[in-house]
């Protein structure tokens, strides 16, 4: 009985072994199967992390769902810093509303190739992006991949910056061009027909003085032009001169003190605001020129009956400084002569014997060598607003 009852179990048992096996199999082949996946992923989050890009994903809410190890390198922020952290967060200000709109068209299925706006890194400092990214309207996620281009757009804006200068030189050639064929050729002009004049015999006492008062007039005017294409190269050449810390209103007091007489006369008023920024890296000999030069043309074009005002005041906008001059002067008609406001021997108010026209033209070209640019607006018997930008 004993021997029945074994065999039976045995039997049974022999049954049942196949499908003990292929169910031992099965899972040893899913374990497998895990752990290649896993495997699979780790790799897959090293060669992502090993990337010199950021490869990163942002859901809806413009939050960052996943971020490469290159954020740290390229924005100074971990990944761990910047999940459930909105991107836009990082943007510049003034790149912030494109960078938006661009996120919106990529969610309408429209995928962004060389998207470029500049984010700021964790030091404070600006950081020109490249983006690349795709929405996925399965998984909720926008798909991106940024690349740093700040050493590009570094090279490219030296780029445009000399062939600007380049294109800068060759129009002050043309005006060089203009003044030996215009301003030299007519004093010289001159002398040469009262010189001929003189190789007459019989010229009376009266026609002798009028010529050599004519030479002495011609000869005065070619020295005036000599003079001023004398103080334009000068201008250029210090422009290789030590750089120093300058402070705006020591530069106006240093001024205020060498015109003292003019502006008591005048009963001049300067009023001056630095507290938006003190001070500047630059060329001394450039800025009081500068500074000097739109101080005393405030001076010189004001109204009559009415002393002059000046307001001088600076600011920090954005990455750059910005100093306003604004008077209460005769003021420009810039409808009719904005394109010759910073013109060599370009004059607006004939009626002022003071002014030769060559002013505005030197600190035009001096802003621009020491990396600024100078704008107006005026407005005719209210006065004139010159406004300075510099890179801070």
């Amino acid at each position: 009985m004993d021997n029945i009852i074994k065999t039976e179990r045995e039997t049974t048992d022999a049954r049942q072994s196949p499908d003990i096996i292929k169910g031992s199999k099965t899972d040893v082949e899913q374990n497998s199967s895990v752990h290649d996946q896993q495997h699979t992923l780790h790799n897959l989050q090293i060669m992502l992390h090993s990337l010199p890009d950021i490869i990163c994903s942002i859901n809806a809410a413009s939050e960052f769902v996943y971020v490469s190890a290159a954020s740290e390198k390229i924005l100074g922020y971990r990944p761990s810093e910047l999940l459930q952290k909105k991107f836009s967060e990082l943007v510049w200000n003034e790149d912030v509303e494109r960078t938006v709109n661009m996120k919106e068209e990529i969610m309408k299925s429209a995928p962004v190739t060389f998207f470029e706006n500049k984010c700021l890194h964790k030091n404070g400092s600006l950081v020109s992006l490249e983006w690349s990214a795709t929405w996925n309207e399965n998984d909720k996620l926008m798909y991106c991949i940024i690349k740093d281009v700040t050493e590009r757009k570094t090279l490219e804006n030296e780029q445009e910056k000399m062939l600007a200068d380049i294109m800068q030189r060759n129009k002050n050639l043309e005006q060089f061009s203009y003044i030996i064929s215009h301003n030299l050729r007519g004093p010289v002009a001159n002398i040469i027909g009262l010189c001929d004049v003189l190789q007459h015999e019989n010229l009376t006492p009266n026609w002798q003085k009028e010529i050599k008062d004519g030479l002495c007039n011609s000869a005065t005017k070619l020295d005036d032009v000599i003079t001023d294409l004398n103080s334009i190269m000068t201008i250029k050449s210090i422009a290789g001169d030590q750089k120093a810390m300058i402070n705006f209103q020591q530069l106006v007091d240093d001024i205020r003190g060498s015109i003292e007489k003019q502006i008591d006369e005048q009963g001049a008023v300067i009023e001056c605001d630095f507290s938006g920024i003190e001070e500047m890296w630059s060329l001394k000999s450039y800025l009081y020129s500068i500074f000097y030069n739109l101080i005393t043309n405030s001076l010189v074009y004001r109204q009559p009956n009415l002393p002059p005002v000046m307001e001088i005041r600076s600011e920090h906008v954005e990455n750059k400084i910005a100093i306003k001059f604004k008077d209460n002067g005769l003021g420009i008609d810039l409808d009719r002569k904005r394109e010759q406001v910073f013109g060599l021997y370009k004059r607006f108010h004939t009626a002022n014997e003071a002014g030769k026209g060559i002013g505005l033209y030197m600190v035009k070209m001096q802003v621009e060598l020491i990396g600024g640019n100078i704008s107006i607006e005026s407005e005719v018997n209210k006065g004139t607003v010159f406004t300075i930008e510099f890179q801070h």
